[in-house]
């Protein structure tokens, strides 16, 4: 594969159906609206779109149906909240492989090539609620193509983040060959690396306001920008 321009929209932590009274769905239709708006040719999504696995069928089914209409490829990442578990939302969602919408894990696979875009892209999807190291030993990468890693854990800083679960270390990102990393667990857009193999949270577009948009050229390198969800 080689490399070309790509625009990706990078978001996650939606939480969809944490209320009965309230699943927070129309997110979702804004986020497709952006999607077209700003002619996207991605949409990466870092866990937690649902709150929980217990979420009502209808509304898996109308997220779904929802994420289609942007008519681009869009690859998930099952959180610690939405894990890869028997019975799942993902499972039930009924995504496979080769569709429009791919999950991370659901066919057993980490990663995924997205041929038409140049673009190849890992993540360790969580399959249950235990703990784990998201980016501990990536697979090796050719190194034509962009490459995009997507985790969803919790970035290390300080000596009392040991006792987190799903921690993200220092020497993870040191050895991280991707060129751009889309975090999710944390509400609140951080940037974690601005240069190198660059790492962000987007945060949740519920608490942060916004989602990221990473504009990859093979030329000027790649930049991050956040932009708010069309109303």
């Amino acid at each position: 594969m080689t490399r070309r321009n790509l625009r990706l929209l990078h978001t996650s932590d939606l939480h969809l159906g944490a209320r009965l009274d309230d699943p927070r769905t129309g997110v979702v239709s804004r986020l497709v609206k952006l999607a077209r708006e700003v002619e996207a040719d991605g949409l990466l999504m870092a866990g937690d779109i649902f709150d929980h696995n217990r979420v009502k069928q209808p509304i898996i089914d109308n997220v779904f149906e929802d994420l289609d209409r942007a008519g681009v490829p869009i690859v998930i990442l099952p959180g610690n909240h939405d894990c890869l578990i028997e019975d799942g939302v993902y499972v039930r969602a009924g995504v496979r492989a080769g569709e429009r919408v791919r999950v991370i894990g659901l066919e057993g696979e980490e990663t995924l090539a997205l041929h038409d875009l140049g673009l190849t892209v890992w993540g360790r999807a969580h399959r249950d609620h235990k703990d784990l190291l998201p980016l501990k030993d990536p697979p090796d990468f050719e190194p034509n193509g962009w490459r995009v890693g997507i985790a969803h854990g919790h970035w290390v800083k300080t000596p009392e983040d040991h006792s987190r679960s799903y921690r993200i270390y220092e020497e993870d990102l040191d050895a991280n060959a991707m060129d751009y990393l889309a975090l999710g667990h944390w509400d609140l857009f951080t940037e974690v690396r601005a240069t190198g193999g660059r790492a962000y949270y987007s945060g949740s577009p519920l608490y942060a306001g916004t989602v990221n948009l990473v504009e990859m050229d093979p030329i000027e390198g790649i930049s991050v920008r956040r932009l708010p969800l069309p109303d």
